[in-house]
Order: C-alpha cells, then sequence, then structure tokens
C-alpha cells in the first residue's frame, strides 16, 4: 500500500501530471476530485479544504485515498 501512494504521489504519474495541470489551488483541488473520485468537490468540500490551513495538493490526494468513496482493491 505504501508503494501505491508513494507511486501515485509521484510527481510524474497521471495523477499528479492532471492535478498539476491547473495553476491554481481551486482549479488543483477540483482536478484532484476528478482524477481520484471521478466527480467535482462540493461547496462544503471546498470551504473544508480552504480552512484546513493544508496548502500541499498532496496532503489532499491523501485525504481523498482515505475516504469511503475510493476503495483500493488489491
Amino acid at each position: 500500500l505504501q508503494q501505491a501512494l508513494a507511486d501515485i504521489l509521484a510527481p510524474k504519474s497521471q495523477v499528479m501530471l492532471s492535478i498539476r495541470k491547473a495553476s491554481e489551488t481551486t482549479a488543483q483541488v477540483e482536478n484532484a476530485y476528478l482524477a481520484l473520485l471521478s466527480r467535482k468537490p462540493t461547496d462544503t468540500e471546498k470551504r473544508r479544504w480552504a480552512a484546513s490551513g493544508l496548502e500541499s495538493i498532496e496532503d489532499l490526494v491523501f485525504a481523498l485515498l482515505d475516504t469511503q468513496q475510493f476503495i483500493f482493491v488489491q
């Protein structure tokens, strides 16, 4: 599982390339949701991210991977 997470967070992974296409944080958050959950974030999710104080998009990716909506089947 740790290797899978490292692969996903790698700078040249498809997920991170998709996220980093956007230059603004708001657009990166939207791209992360689209890449990992196949949907846009709700207004509540956007507000929670903004209020979290976190700035690292990697933290968001890790949080999304740790949700009930994302299931990793090995």
